[in-house]
């Protein structure tokens, strides 16, 4: 009995060692982590707690400024959001949640983002800001403790680019028949010319009889 209990001794650290590595792993995701965009799009937050049960999540996701535009930030599950920021200057994105009432025991949606590319080709990541241990960045809470050991980001496509639909054909100038103007040969128009001197001869001829007549 005293031989073997330097051995559990021993393997007692190993033992809860194993066991909170098995607990305390807790991973963000973001999903979809591939995906062809040529419009607005959205990204989901999720903390998994591996086992343990979590209070809060505190989210920092960073994106490439020139190539996308975070425009929203939804709700998830948590009971409480102490913060949604955006930054669209340095693509820093900062969301902090918590439950008050329950812990979360499962894997949970912590908050939807929305966001928009801003040019037509490219591929760009976003991922998580996190340092395993570290004070700043992403962090999952359990108990006061920071859980967080995982991230899992994703790298998106951007391919707006669409077949330009050619403008309607100029449809072709209709004729239009233009009729010709008949010019009277050079004889008619003296012979017409002539019958109209004539009428006036008689005209003046005849005015002019009529005139003596009336002053015999």
């Amino acid at each position: 009995m005293i031989k073997n209990l330097p051995k559990r001794i021993f393997l007692a650290p190993l033992f809860f060692f194993a066991f909170a590595t098995n607990i305390f792993a807790a991973e963000l995701t973001i999903t979809p982590q591939t995906q062809t965009v040529a419009d607005s799009f959205d990204l989901t937050i999720n903390v998994d707690p591996k086992g343990a049960s979590v209070s809060g999540v505190d989210a920092i996701v960073k994106y490439e400024p020139d190539k996308l535009e975070a425009t929203l930030i939804q709700n998830g599950v948590f009971e409480q959001y102490l913060k949604k920021n955006i930054n669209k200057t340095t693509g820093v994105i900062e969301i902090s949640a918590y439950n008050t009432t329950t812990l979360i025991s499962a894997p949970t949606v912590v908050a939807k983002i929305s966001f928009k590319p801003l040019v037509t080709t490219g591929t760009t990541p976003v991922d998580f800001v996190f340092t395993l241990g570290g004070q700043t960045g992403s962090h999952v809470a359990s108990n006061g403790t920071d859980i967080l050991e995982t991230v899992v980001g994703g790298v998106y496509t951007i391919s707006t680019t669409t077949e330009v639909t050619p403008p309607p054909a100029t449809p072709p100038a209709t004729s239009v028949p233009v009729t010709p103007v008949t010019v009277p040969a050079t004889g008619n128009t003296e012979n017409l010319f002539l019958f109209m001197l004539l009428s006036g001869v008689l005209i003046t001829v005849g005015g002019a009889f009529v005139y003596s007549a009336r002053h015999l």
